[in-house]
């Protein structure tokens, strides 16, 4: 979640390597939202991207011949809009051929254990656990945290809502793959890598 509008080069340089500089964005919406996708030009290139209320993007390995597609999400808030994007991703897998990974910020949770409170509400993590089933995706495990945002209170809320998932062609294409968290900089999130 970028929390910007109008992405410049400038600005991007102000918080990515400078080997990066290639990029897709969707802007926020106020003063939540916002995703960016960027890359080296000299690792991958790219091929297409797709964007609604999510950004995807199919890459070539400059490497090897791995083609693989990366979608990075902000789920809305709103219980009304989450179907709509629920129904986006499902249409989007109807597109997507050969290796397909989801990240970013899905705003709900799983289960219990995914809040240091531990409450939940059952139509929440049942409508997000019966949607990862019928995508048929499994998650990457986050290997160094439990949570992935907090509010930064001095009693904090914690929660995991940072995820990724991957379908089966990426198990197979990619099977080592990790993921592990990056220091928090001025975010409310975890980035993760």
């Amino acid at each position: 979640e970028t929390k910007l509008n109008n992405i410049s080069p400038f600005k991007l340089a102000s918080f990515l390597p400078p080997s990066v500089m290639s990029f897709v964005h969707l802007d926020a919406m106020g003063a939540s939202g916002g995703i960016l996708t960027a890359w080296n030009n000299n690792k991958f290139h790219l091929k297409q991207s797709l964007w609604d209320r999510s950004v995807s993007a199919q890459f070539d390995c400059c490497a090897s011949s791995l083609t693989f597609w990366v979608t990075n999400v902000y789920e809305p808030n709103s219980e009304a809009d989450r179907d709509n994007f629920f129904q986006e991703l499902f249409d989007l897998q109807q597109i997507v051929t050969g290796p397909w990974i989801i990240a970013g910020d899905f705003n709900t949770v799983r289960s219990a254990d995914d809040r240091n409170s531990g409450r939940v509400t059952t139509t929440e993590t049942l409508r997000f656990n019966n949607w990862l089933h019928d995508m048929q995706v499994q998650e990457l495990p986050l290997l160094d945290r439990n949570y992935t945002w907090s509010n930064m209170q001095s009693t904090p809320i914690l929660t995991r809502i940072d995820r990724v998932f991957f379908n089966t062609d990426w198990d197979l294409a990619l099977p080592n793959s990790t993921l592990h968290s990056l220091p928090r900089c001025t975010s409310d999130h975890f980035p993760l890598k």
